[in-house]
């Protein structure tokens, strides 16, 4: 296997990147935008714009649409994988970091790392009141969000064991946890 380096150039922060192997592309959340490489030729085939800070790409099983978290908007935008065009936006918990689409299941899990806002004037400590995370759970093909979980830490990467299974990193805890997507 040859080894090569591919320059796509832009400037502002590099986050997670998702291959879609069928389609040689690879697609890279970068800055204000997604970038979409050619695998076959390391060229740029187009760019997903309209982000305040794209985070983390996710595709779905058909070929047809990919979701990207962006932070900032607290929203994860749906885009065409063809035309590379913003379709849909859905609303999230705040500040979206990690994707994963589930395939057995179809559903997308938002991970929103930051903890959320505590309580108007309420100090919290450690002791009292724990850095509490969201994950929003979002349908692939109706676009709808169906329901949100509440964990305690500040959430990570995730990733799908593809038969219904999503794990997800706890940072602050060092822990993992396992959801059970066809629940």
């Amino acid at each position: 296997m040859a080894l090569s380096s591919w320059i796509s150039g832009g400037a502002s922060n590099w986050d997670y990147l998702t291959v879609a192997p069928q389609a040689s592309r690879l697609f890279i959340a970068h800055g204000p935008v997604v970038q979409v490489v050619d695998t076959d030729t390391g060229t740029l085939a187009g760019q997903v714009t309209g982000f305040s800070s794209a985070h983390s790409i996710a595709l779905d099983d058909t070929g047809e649409f990919g979701f990207a978290s962006d932070g900032p908007a607290n929203q994860v935008k749906v885009f065409d994988r063809r035309t590379f065009k913003v379709v849909g936006r859905i609303p999230t918990g705040p500040s979206p970091r990690a994707l994963v689409f589930e395939p057995q299941t179809r559903l997308v899990f938002a991970v929103s790392a930051d903890p959320l806002p505590q309580k108007p004037g309420a100090a919290r400590t450690a002791a009292t009141q724990p850095a509490r995370s969201s994950i929003t759970v979002i349908d692939a093909q109706t676009r709808a969000v169906i329901g949100s979980i509440l964990l305690p830490g500040k959430l990570g990467f995730a990733a799908t064991s593809g038969a219904g299974q999503v794990y997800i990193n706890i940072v602050d805890r060092n822990e993992i946890v396992w959801i059970d997507a066809t629940a």
